[in-house]
């Protein structure tokens, strides 16, 4: 690979070029909101638009571009899949030990209505699956 340093005014001033950095943001929002793509579609198309911007407007070498856009997935994945690995770990060890039962008798013997179980799952359950993973912080989801 080639080394490149990044140009912060390439447009030739810092507000136009931070316009220019801007439109993938501003296409994204645009594209959930007003044009109602799905969020996969959305982000596809902004990661295409954010690559030709790094790559015409800033002058980024095109290996570089797709290298940075690769780890940038890698990076963000990363961190959910080992919240799912350790969440799917958690339940299953909580199924085999017999305490996933008690989990669903306490929460049927908080409230009959199920919606009100959902919401409860949703903000207590999700929460102690993500502090057992290790990541986020439960006591500001639940408190």
């Amino acid at each position: 690979m080639v080394t490149w340093t990044q140009m912060y005014m390439p447009m030739g001033g810092l507000g136009l070029s931070a316009l220019v950095a801007l439109i993938p943001i501003i296409f994204f929002f645009v594209a959930l909101a007003v044009l109602r793509l799905k969020g996969h579609v959305a982000g596809a198309i902004t990661l295409i638009l954010s690559i030709l911007i790094a790559i015409f407007a800033f002058k980024m070498p095109i290996d570089m571009a797709f290298a940075a856009a690769g780890y940038g997935f890698i990076y963000g994945l990363w961190p959910i899949a080992w919240i799912i690995v350790a969440a799917v770990f958690l339940y299953k060890l909580t199924v085999a030990s017999g305490q996933f039962d008690i989990i669903r008798s306490s929460v049927i013997s908080i409230t009959d209505d199920q919606r009100l179980q959902v919401l409860l799952i949703g903000f207590s359950f999700v929460a102690l699956l993500e502090g057992a993973a290790g990541f986020g912080a439960p006591v500001s989801i639940t408190g």
